[in-house]
């Protein structure tokens, strides 16, 4: 076999195989950073259209007990924490080849006006929660997410624009419907976000109690 034929095959081999790779997410990755009892939450902050267009939401926890404390002091007096973590592919957080990272911790919105408290803190991901594409449907679902025995996470579903973002901790009561499943689906009939007055309105979430709302995001999804 001529060297031209063996040089052609190869570069038919490698064309065929970038054809079927998945495109890259490579970059910068903003999440925002709540507390649920005595976990960490982080959701990364999606955009449609984009290598963000998927929501992804984890326990993490800090590389070291030093800055362990130093962030739950400021998740206790922020009402946002937002985190600038280094560059890296989205699908290898998304496939768990992404074990942990560093990041930028902002009080406020990395994006907007934040302020940079610590610099390039190391974070460990300790479980995926939420793995789910954004989609062109109809608002109104929400991912129901169990944390523990006691704390669930209600999570809006990303849809066509407009929508939100939206992180709900709700608390189990006695009559609540245990979720076995990740990324148990509730439908409300609802375009808006939830509140504390709406929530109670919607049989479908009986047997929860609303604790607070973590997160909200409207600006992106305009």
């Amino acid at each position: 076999m001529s060297f031209r034929v063996i040089f052609l095959a190869i570069v038919i081999l490698f064309l065929a195989s970038s054809a079927n790779a998945e495109p890259s997410a490579k970059g910068v990755h903003g999440m925002a950073l709540v507390k649920v009892g005595e976990h960490w939450v982080a959701s990364h902050m999606p955009l449609h259209g984009s290598i963000h267009a998927h929501q992804v939401v984890m326990k993490i926890k800090a590389a070291s007990s030093e800055s362990a404390r130093s962030v739950n002091q400021l998740l206790e007096k922020e009402s946002l924490v937002s985190l600038r973590p280094q560059v890296f592919d989205l699908h290898d957080l998304m496939s768990g080849k992404l074990h942990s990272f560093n990041a930028d911790v902002y009080a406020g919105h990395f994006e907007r006006e934040g302020k940079k408290t610590f610099k390039q803190l190391g974070f460990v991901v300790e479980e995926m929660l939420l793995i789910e594409p954004i989609e062109e449907g109809a608002n109104g679902s929400f991912y129901r997410v169990d944390l523990d025995e006691t704390f669930t996470l209600l999570i809006h579903k990303l849809a066509k624009k407009p929508s939100f973002d939206q992180i709900i901790w709700l608390e189990k009561g006695k009559s609540a419907e245990q979720s076995t499943k990740l990324n148990d689906r509730v439908t409300l009939d609802t375009r808006i976000p939830l509140n504390k007055k709406s929530f109670h309105q919607h049989p479908q979430l009986k047997g929860f109690n609303w604790r607070q709302m973590l997160y909200l995001e409207t600006q992106d999804f305009q």
